[in-house]
């Protein structure tokens, strides 16, 4: 600053030497130009405040796109939606395997038991015998029981009659005291007349025996056998 006034106290006294030396005033002006010119650090004044901002200039035109920005942080879940509607339904899988067997039951209870029923009404014939030449043999015999008792009617067995006299089931009379009913083994036609039921009730000889239940009265009933010549009906059971 000292090195400033120093400098500018000279310039003012060359120009009022000058000046009295007769040199025109703008001489002495372009001469102090010329001076500031190759010493601006010595003619230069002090720095004067900072003026007031200017106005605003017109908005600049848009710049390029700038690069893209990295992907930002995940948002929170948003609230759960309401329940869409019931779809179809899809088609059956395949079985699966079959499972393990499971454990046997307990026995159940027997069945009913089978028990005299009556006497069928077109046997009061020879067995051998019924509507011309029919060979009545064991099914034969059956399909007459069938015939008056319906399905499931059948020849009574001795065990069956046996069952039935135990529980009161046998009549107290029945035509000619006798109905014939099966039982024990067949063994063949033989001279000693030894074939039982009658050699599979295909037979009427007096040499065949056939098993049948005798009533006498209500105190006398049991199991017999008779020559397969006799005509009696047939026990039937169901």
């Amino acid at each position: 600053m000292l090195r400033k006034l120093q400098v500018l106290f000279c310039v003012v006294c060359a120009s009022l030497l000058l000046l009295n030396c007769g040199v025109s005033p703008d001489v002495i002006q372009d001469e102090i130009k010329k001076y500031c010119a190759s010493s601006k650090e010595a003619c230069a004044g002090e720095k004067g405040e900072q003026g007031a901002p200017g106005e605003n200039g017109a908005k600049g035109d848009q710049g390029e796109k700038g690069d893209k920005g990295d992907p930002g942080e995940k948002g929170a879940d948003g609230a759960k939606g309401a329940d869409g509607a019931k779809g179809a339904d899809g088609a059956k899988g395949a079985d699966g395997a079959k499972g393990a067997d499971g454990a046997k039951g307990e026995k159940g209870d027997p069945g009913p038991l089978t028990a005299f029923a009556g006497l069928a009404k077109s046997s009061t014939g020879q067995v051998i015998l019924t509507d011309g030449n029919v060979t009545q043999q064991w099914k034969g015999m059956k399909s007459l029981c069938e015939a008056t008792y319906n399905k499931g009617a059948h020849l009574c067995s001795t065990d069956e009659i046996l069952r039935s006299l135990q529980n009161g089931l046998i009549p107290d009379s029945i035509p000619q005291t006798r109905a014939w009913i099966g039982g024990g083994i067949t063994y063949g036609p033989s001279s000693a007349g030894d074939s039982i039921n009658c050699e599979g009730w295909t037979s009427n000889g007096s040499g065949a025996l056939g098993y049948n239940i005798r009533v006498v009265s209500s105190e006398k009933k049991w199991i017999s056998v008779a020559s397969c010549n006799a005509k009696l009906p047939i026990a039937c059971c169901k």
